[in-house]
This record gives structure tokens, C-alpha cells and sequence, in this order.
């Protein structure tokens, strides 16, 4: 039977944010560092460009990867953002030469 869900880390990253979280409670990102996220049909593009100007990083997204996204996030730090971007697109982000690199997930 096919896999319902093609996208490769569903249980895996969110199993790995929730023990992150879970593992120092007193480690959690400072409130400044936390934000409340609504987005209604936006171009995925400038959804994943304003999280990275709020994480200040370097990230690159092809034209191949396009849609719009709708989400609220509430007490979200950037990280936690962007893998939920990156998830309900079905998209990966790949560290490479300093950047990140966006692409569809595989």
C-alpha cells in the first residue's frame, strides 16, 4: 500500500521538535524570539521569505516550488514556523553552502 503521506519527515521532524521542546523546558526560546503566524492564501514564496528575514537566513527557493499557504501559528519561534510552511507544502529544506536550499520533499 502507498505511503498516504509523501511527505518524508512528517512523523520524524515533528517527533523531533516535540523532544527538543519536551527536553530542557526552561530552554524555550526567550518570548521575543516567539511569535504569533496568520497567513491566508499567500504565495509560498513570500511566506518563506518573511520567516527567513525573521530567522535572518540565507535560504534559496527555485521556481519550481510555488502554491499558496494558509496557516495560524500562535507562540511560534521562526524554526517552528518554517517547518510548518515546509510541511503543509510538502517541501524540504537542505543546508548547503551556508544557505538553505527549499525544494519539493522527495
Amino acid at each position: 500500500m502507498a505511503n498516504p503521506n509523501p511527505n518524508p519527515y512528517t512523523r520524524e521532524m515533528f517527533a523531533l521538535l516535540a523532544a527538543v521542546a519536551l527536553a530542557d523546558p526552561g530552554a524555550a526560546a526567550p518570548a521575543a524570539d516567539r511569535f504569533d503566524l496568520e497567513l491566508q492564501d499567500v504565495d509560498v514564496h513570500a511566506a518563506i521569505r518573511m520567516i527567513a528575514d525573521l530567522g535572518d537566513l540565507d535560504i534559496v527557493i527555485p521556481d519550481t516550488v510555488y502554491g499558496t499557504v494558509s496557516i495560524r501559528l500562535d507562540d511560534v519561534t521562526w524554526e517552528g514556523a518554517l517547518a510548518a510552511v515546509l510541511y503543509v507544502e510538502g517541501l524540504q529544506a537542505i543546508p548547503a553552502d551556508g544557505a538553505l536550499r527549499v525544494s519539493p520533499a522527495r
